[in-house]
């Protein structure tokens, strides 16, 4: 007996009016213009690096003299706190939570007038380095 395992993806398909020559020409410049902005941003760009920069207070460097870039900001944003469970004897209790986190990495900055006015771009998580946030107990 054979078996087949079949994987579908419901994926919703927006039925739109067609785009007008002059609009089709607007969004393959676009196109264009993210392509070269993404070629450009990731060409010597090391996500296994970390973006933070670490010598502000390093004894190697002259602290009276050297200009360093600003330190990192990370924001933490709690968007959803649930309480799943409590366990009372094991003094126990389980949290469901999402959040967002903002930084700057200022190896992905760019002009967006030399990118025909983009100013952001979506990008995979796995394309860029993300900060190690680790929830510990409390």
């Amino acid at each position: 007996m054979m078996l087949e395992l079949l994987l579908f993806s419901m994926i919703p398909i927006v039925i739109s009016q067609a785009m007008t020559k002059e609009e089709m020409t607007v969004y393959k410049n676009f196109l264009a213009n993210q392509k070269r902005l993404y070629k450009d941003l990731f060409a010597d760009y090391d996500p296994t690096l970390s973006a933070i920069y670490t010598l502000h207070k390093s004894q190697w460097i002259n602290q009276n003299t050297t200009k360093h870039p600003p330190m990192t900001e990370l924001n933490l944003i709690m968007a959803m706190l649930k309480l799943v469970d409590v366990v009372e004897v094991e003094e126990k209790a389980t949290f469901l939570f999402d959040y967002s986190a903002e930084w700057t990495d200022h190896r992905l900055t760019w002009n967006p007038l030399e990118y025909g006015g983009i100013s952001h771009i979506y990008v995979p998580q796995k394309t860029i380095w993300l900060p190690e946030i680790t929830i510990a107990d409390a």
